[in-house]
């Protein structure tokens, strides 16, 4: 009589079927990263694209102002379409180029208080557009210089009569090399709710779905309050800033 027990062989354990199992554990870490590397990719490229657009219209809008023959609105147009500043933004620095030109231009036909108003202009966009850094710093100290020098072609006030030319200049010097800055705690505000939108954001990619990429309906809405709480702090810290 034959044991059919003894004949059954166990099978050695096969190493490949435990390192399959660690990979499949692995994939959900790895799409969730994958995820909210697409999340922060996404939101730069929202703001980004937003920031070229409405520089790209602003820009457009300037131009067909100056050709009906409205340098004004030209003008604030142009400073707009400045403002929108992104680094790379071709559109910015388009803006500012026909401010600078609008001002010279000005300048060479005597309208001293048109030159005046596109520098200023150019210059209010500058300094608007700063944040860590100052873009466009070389402008910015060239319109300075420029601003200067035409005011003493306008009519001065009573109490600066009896000041010499270069009295005044060193005075408006002063004045434009220190423009005021953004207020601390709209500046402060503004930092925290982009703090808090981006990383509830990224918190959601990462904790708003299961490992079968299924969408989590109580923590995704959760999450995404947090978001939009971020967003009203940062809008409301710009707006005071």
């Amino acid at each position: 009589m034959t044991d059919e027990s003894a004949d059954t062989l166990v099978a050695p354990p096969d190493p490949t079927r435990a390192t399959r199992r660690r990979g499949a554990r692995s994939r959900p870490g790895a799409r969730r990263l994958l995820r909210a590397i697409a999340v922060a990719g996404a939101v730069i490229l929202a703001i980004t694209g937003r920031v070229v657009v409405g520089s790209a219209m602003e820009l457009e809008r300037g131009d067909e102002a100056m050709d009906r023959g409205d340098p004004e609105g030209a003008r604030m147009h142009w400073r707009r379409a400045a403002s929108w500043y992104a680094s790379g933004n071709p559109y910015c620095a388009r803006a500012l180029d026909r401010l600078e030109r609008m001002g010279e231009e000005a300048a060479e036909a005597g309208a001293i208080d048109e030159a005046v108003l596109a520098w200023r202009a150019l210059r209010s966009a500058i300094v608007g557009a700063r944040g860590l850094t100052t873009p466009h710093a070389g402008r910015l100290a060239r319109a300075d210089r420029r601003i200067a020098t035409l005011m003493l072609q306008q009519e001065r006030a009573p109490m600066d009569a009896d000041k010499s030319d270069s009295e005044l200049r060193e005075a408006y010097a002063r004045l434009l090399a220190d423009p005021p800055g953004p207020g601390l705690a709209g500046a402060l505000l503004a930092l925290i709710g982009f703090a808090v939108w981006v990383g509830a954001a990224f918190r959601m990619s990462q904790r708003a779905f299961d490992d079968d990429d299924r969408f989590d309906r109580r923590a995704g809405l959760l999450h995404l309050g947090v978001v939009l709480l971020g967003l009203v702090l940062f809008a409301t810290g710009l707006s005071i800033a």
